[in-house]
């Protein structure tokens, strides 16, 4: 159930988020299916709105080379809806005074497209207890670089550290020239016994 209020207006949704995995530990892949915010709105904020929730489709796959210590992850993600791209208002379309060519054209190849879809990334296992992963999320550094200084926007790292039963992740994704995203976390396994 998703409710939200602001002010004199609110809002209320049914929604669920369902996902399947599949492990092949002897190949050393995983494949996994995501579908979040499936389920649609009940009261919109007036009766005349009535918004749809943001369906997302994902698709990720990861496979671990035999031979080296290194992890491949490859994610599609809104798979429900083909064509991302999106109308720029602040866009202007300039024209070469020599040549007539019409520069930074509005067009959206089909690789563009599809790039928009897609997440990479890789993860070296330096030990079983020590891990520093990288990521590439096209869409965000296309949608949200600053073009005269783009910066790190949408790449991301991480490292991931295991003591005895405890988990120790840090995870750092860029958005924007402003700023990053922080994440650091601590997990255990409650059933698992200490090595």
């Amino acid at each position: 159930m998703i409710y939200n209020n602001i002010g004199a207006f609110n809002s209320l949704a049914l929604a669920v988020d369902a996902s399947a995995v599949y492990h092949n530990p002897r190949r050393k892949f995983t494949a996994a299916l995501a579908v979040s915010n499936l389920g649609r709105q009940i009261n919109g904020f007036t009766s005349e709105i009535n918004d749809t929730l943001p369906l997302n489709i994902q698709v990720s796959i990861a496979k671990r080379l035999k031979h080296a210590p290194l992890r491949f992850v490859l994610t599609a993600e809104n798979l429900q809806r083909w064509d991302l791209t999106y109308s720029d208002p602040n866009f202007q379309e300039t024209v070469d005074p020599i040549t007539g060519e019409v520069s930074g054209g509005r067009d959206f190849e089909f690789g563009d497209k599809l790039m928009r879809h897609l997440i990479v990334g890789a993860e070296v296992l330096l030990s079983e207890n020590f891990q520093v992963r990288v990521g590439y999320n096209y869409r965000r550094r296309q949608e949200l670089k600053v073009g005269t200084k783009p910066g790190t926007a949408g790449l991301s790292f991480g490292v991931g550290l295991r003591i005895k039963r405890f988990h120790i992740t840090y995870g750092r994704a860029t958005y924007h020239l402003a700023g990053a995203s922080n994440q650091f976390s601590i997990s255990t396994s409650l059933n698992q016994r200490n090595n």
